[in-house]
């Protein structure tokens, strides 16, 4: 049985802090990185259709990225990833000591005339404590449902109400649409969204490329792999650099 005090338990009595783990990780991420950088990219899963939305809100929008994540492992996610070319100056992450909802604080006075300020996160905790801060009642705050969170928290959210509960579907007329109260709809769980049905299989393709480069890289590719790396077009290979004949990855 795990809960959520474990980990400050074991800190205190190992005698660590946060500060020092947070630098020890990040280490250890660049060591995986240089070693086996295909294979690291490889863990991390791309969202196909946000992908596309997050690309068209920030050629229209001013976007943001707050993060606990080191902010170098944000953008070779984001080139190498999911192929966008993000702002540098737009990624905050949270290891030099500010935390999120200072962060937003400054990002709302930097954008005095904007109409509407997004929030958009998966950890609960966060939210609420954005929420409870008078300083951010301009803030629009967005429980991502497809992240690190329980039903017991989404459920949570959803009886909130300065939080809105986005699943996907929600979340791509967002970031890139015309977004208002009005378009908004209730995640349905019972069944699969259309849009996401509709991209299933370059979405399945997407985040099998890089485990089948990895495995080439290392000699133990299989049928499946070389199928997969040859039938795939071109537009799945951005970023990397293609073969004579065009269809199987150097």
């Amino acid at each position: 049985f795990w809960s959520r005090d474990i980990l400050p338990q074991c800190m205190e009595t190992w005698g660590l802090n946060r500060a020092d783990l947070v630098h020890t990780f990040g280490l250890e991420r660049d060591d995986w990185i240089e070693k086996h950088t295909r294979e690291w990219l490889a863990t991390n899963k791309a969202y196909y259709n946000i992908r596309f939305a997050l690309q068209k809100a920030i050629d229209r929008h001013d976007v943001y990225i707050v993060t606990t994540k080191q902010k170098r492992f944000v953008e070779k996610l984001l080139q190498e990833r999911l192929f966008i070319d993000f702002p540098s100056e737009n990624i905050f992450d949270t290891s030099r000591g500010l935390a999120k909802g200072e962060i937003l604080r400054r990002l709302g006075e930097q954008h005095p005339e904007a109409s509407r300020l997004w929030f958009i996160e998966d950890k609960l905790t966060t939210l609420l404590k954005v929420s409870a801060d008078p300083k951010l009642r301009n803030w629009t705050l967005c429980l991502a449902d497809w992240g690190y969170n329980t039903e017991d928290e989404r459920q949570i959210a959803w009886d909130d109400d300065r939080i809105k509960l986005l699943d996907q579907g929600n979340a791509i007329v967002l970031l890139g649409e015309t977004y208002t109260d009005a378009s908004y709809k209730e995640p349905n769980y019972a069944r699969p969204l259309k849009l996401w049905e509709r991209h299933a299989n370059d979405h399945e393709r997407l985040n099998e490329i890089p485990h089948a480069i990895a495995r080439m890289d290392r000699g133990e590719e299989t049928e499946d792999d070389v199928k997969l790396l040859q039938t795939t077009p071109k537009r799945f290979f951005k970023g990397y650099t293609l073969a004579e004949d065009d269809s199987i990855l150097r």
